[in-house]
Formats: structure tokens, C-alpha cells, sequence
């Protein structure tokens, strides 16, 4: 579980500074 947490941190951080990124990670998501 903790690993799926790190991994959903991970994606939230990296939306966060990397606003131009943000669509392509929400479709990956």
C-alpha cells in the first residue's frame, strides 16, 4: 500500500510543478 501512496504522491507533485504536463498525466492516470 505504501508504494501506491509514494506513486500517487509522486503524480500529484509531479502535476503540481509540471503544469504543462498536467493533461498528459491525468490521461495516463
Amino acid at each position: 500500500a505504501s508504494v501506491e501512496v509514494e506513486r500517487i504522491l509522486q503524480t500529484l507533485y509531479g502535476i503540481y510543478c509540471d503544469p504543462q504536463a498536467k493533461t498528459a498525466k491525468i490521461r495516463s492516470l
